[in-house]
């Protein structure tokens, strides 16, 4: 298994030891999967008539580091042998195999697809979802508005509003009256599901009862036999009868992998094996779980290493808490000196009559970033009339940032900084409700102080 970083905004691989198999060379880099890595590199391709041009390819890499299928289409990752392919000469998606041969007609629109398990996959046409078997056979229609892979034999599926899970025939199973969920915890996992009883959570049985006779307050499936559970505000993990093996005692953990989990204490995580004795203390800012549950990769690959948060770095830790190495290397300057030098002040005007970004919202405020900006710049009084309107507006459909909205100063600003500010602190929190605080990943106060002293 190979884990991939970045150099001077390059992608290349690392081994679980730390040590580089691939140097930077790709513009873009996946997980691994199935055992292979998805990447696009840029190649020169040279002609008497057209001179040099350069074009960019995607592959795929094995864990030994070497280029084994090269396409000029994008593709997906590989799940039980299969990866959704893109193929432009037919605007459509189609499946490939680990050989890079066509397996499967392009014939789908969509490729949020979950990919092959249990024999089937999910793929869209006209903007339903059904399932086909690996000769692309169509065995379960395209009916549904949306759709899991297939786990223990059942996947949910939702169809006007209503989710259920279905067999592999496509027959509904009947359980006790329950919500069935479609989160990443849905669907069953090692013969239980996740379900809610009311606003309580609990666990069914692939012949449709409950299975747990006491419900929690979150429950996030099994992993390794053992699921996380939240009782009195607090998680723990409980085993298939509903036994606590580890009581609830932690702000926060992830499922187990390899026998070790991510424990969250005092605001900092670290780690844990079955028996809930501490293997790393709690040291790291956030620690993913080892799994990558619910990134769309395949859980079968043994990952030994974990993305965590140090600080302000990025690094990869072992399964003993131990960092491995950077996931950024020499990463730019925040504060880009070119950008500054070559900066003029007549771009602001003609940037900033349109807009910098958008986001959805809900009558509880925005779910983007963006909201969280007119919030700052409303405290710096960086708002116009307009702006404020808008910040006020909590039903409205398409929150974003515009000249009318904001001073001339805070355009100067915005011109300068938005972008990096947006790149550097990989914005991850889509929050709704407007009254939640910022997260420390903002940092728009820094960009501000350095505004202010290089104007």
């Amino acid at each position: 298994m190979l884990y991939k970083f970045k150099e001077n905004d390059l992608y290349g691989f690392i081994d679980a030891n730390g040590k580089v198999v691939v140097p930077p060379k790709y513009t873009f880099a996946e997980y691994f999967s199935d055992g292979l890595a998805g990447a696009f590199k840029n190649v020169v391709s040279r002609s008497l008539f057209r001179g040099k041009k350069e074009k960019s390819v995607y592959v795929y890499i094995n864990e030994n580091g070497k280029e084994v299928i090269e396409r000029a289409d994008a593709g997906l990752p590989f799940h039980d042998g299969y990866a959704m392919a893109y193929f432009s000469d037919h605007g459509k998606w189609g499946f490939i195999d680990k050989n890079g041969k066509m397996v499967i007609e392009p014939q789908f629109d969509q490729e949020y697809s979950a990919g092959f398990s249990e024999g089937l996959v999910d793929v869209s046409k006209d903007e339903l979802w059904g399932y086909i078997d690996t000769s692309g056979n169509t065995i379960i229609p395209f009916e549904y508005d949306w759709k899991s892979k297939f786990s223990d034999g059942y996947a949910v599926v939702k169809k006007k509003s209503r989710k259920f899970f279905i067999d592999k025939k496509g027959e509904k199973l009947k359980t006790v009256k329950c919500s069935v969920l479609d989160s990443a915890w849905g669907g069953f996992k090692e013969g239980l599901a996740v379900v809610k009883f009311g606003k309580e959570y609990g666990f069914i049985n692939t012949g449709g009862e409950q299975a747990i006779d006491r419900l929690f307050e979150a429950a996030y499936g099994f992993h390794e036999g053992l699921s996380v559970v939240q009782e009195n505000g607090l998680y723990g993990y409980i085993n298939a009868k509903g036994e606590y093996v580890i009581e609830p005692k932690f702000e926060l953990v992830n499922s187990f992998h390899l026998g070790v989990a991510p424990f969250k204490e005092d605001d900092k995580w670290g780690l844990i094996d079955k028996s809930g004795t501490i293997i790393k203390e709690a040291s790291y800012k956030f620690i993913h779980d080892f799994g990558l549950y619910g990134w769309g990769v395949s859980t079968k690959d043994e990952r030994r290493l974990a993305m965590a948060d140090l600080g302000k770095r990025k690094v990869y830790i072992n399964l003993q808490g131990e960092v491995v190495g950077d996931i950024e290397r020499n990463p730019k300057s925040k504060f880009d000196k070119e950008l500054l030098k070559n900066w003029k002040r007549t771009e602001v005007w003609d940037k900033a009559e349109w807009y910098y970004d958008g986001g959805g919202t809900t009558i509880k405020g925005a779910t983007q970033h963006i909201y969280f900006v007119l919030k700052w710049l409303k405290g710096k009084k960086l708002l116009t009339e307009e702006g404020l309107a808008t910040y006020a507006d909590k039903n409205n459909l398409d929150v974003a940032l515009w000249r009318g909205a904001v001073t001339p100063e805070a355009a100067d600003f915005l011109d300068r900084y938005y972008q990096l500010w947006y790149e550097n602190e990989c914005i991850i929190n889509f929050q709704i409700d407007p009254s939640l605080k910022f997260e420390d990943d903002e940092n728009l106060e820094e960009y501000w102080e350095h505004f202010l002293s290089n104007r």
